[in-house]
């Protein structure tokens, strides 16, 4: 009869410890992640091949158009220069679907925050809820509140990327924008995570009720 209520117990901890299983499987809810990775880079790796684009003041409009072949991005970086001085404006990016023109995000960011000869970072709120596979992207920046000596500028550096353009003030230019752009090729599932940590939990559980069980069987 006591081997037969034990057995009951042990039923009970497997459908605790697996019930967050079996919930996914019913459901069809599997536990998914990304790994976030390089997407583009067009590095500064010579300086001697890149110019910067002069400052870019009120009305000037930088357009640098690229590829999405990820699921969706996370973060981009922006090589930046400060001309070695504290600017004062606002620089606004944009971050644009090139089909139909809708904004998928905005920054603007406080031109005395932008780094001088470094790259500025500026991560998406939602990635994962963004679907950006095959899609033409376009990078628009702007200021507001900048003049003469008191602006920054970006890298311009020469053939390094394809399947983008580079245009300032309608204008195409013959190289791309210093920059990079990281995000998630595909989602990885993690559900095998899951199943261990139940199969360690319900381990577990047998250890600690095991030894519960033998103090009581001594006491009796």
């Amino acid at each position: 009869m006591q081997r037969i209520k034990y057995k009951g117990i042990y039923f009970i901890l497997i459908i605790v410890c697996f019930l967050p299983i079996i919930v996914d499987i019913i459901t069809q809810k599997y536990t998914v992640g990304y790994i976030e990775k390089t997407m583009l880079e067009t590095e500064v790796a010579d300086f001697k091949y890149a110019t910067n684009i002069g400052e870019i003041l009120d009305g000037d409009i930088v357009e640098q158009s690229f590829y999405c072949n990820y699921l969706t991005i996370d973060q981009i970086q922006i090589y930046t220069q400060a001309y070695g001085r504290v600017n004062t404006g606002n620089i606004i990016i944009d971050l644009i679907d090139e089909e139909d023109e809708t904004i998928i995000q905005e920054w603007q960011i406080d031109m005395k925050n932008v780094p001088d000869n470094d790259y500025l970072t500026l991560m998406l709120d939602e990635p994962t809820k963004l679907d950006l596979l095959n899609k033409n992207l376009k990078i628009i920046i702007k200021t507001e509140g900048a003049y003469q000596y008191n602006a920054i500028t970006l890298l311009e550096v020469m053939n390094q990327y394809k399947d983008g353009d580079l245009y300032i003030n309608g204008n195409k230019q013959k190289g791309d924008i210093a920059f990079s752009v990281k995000g998630f090729e595909k989602k990885e599932c993690f559900e095998y995570v899951n199943i261990w940590i139940s199969c360690l939990a319900f381990i577990c559980m047998c250890f600690i009720f095991n030894g519960i069980m033998v103090k009581v069987d001594e006491n009796n």
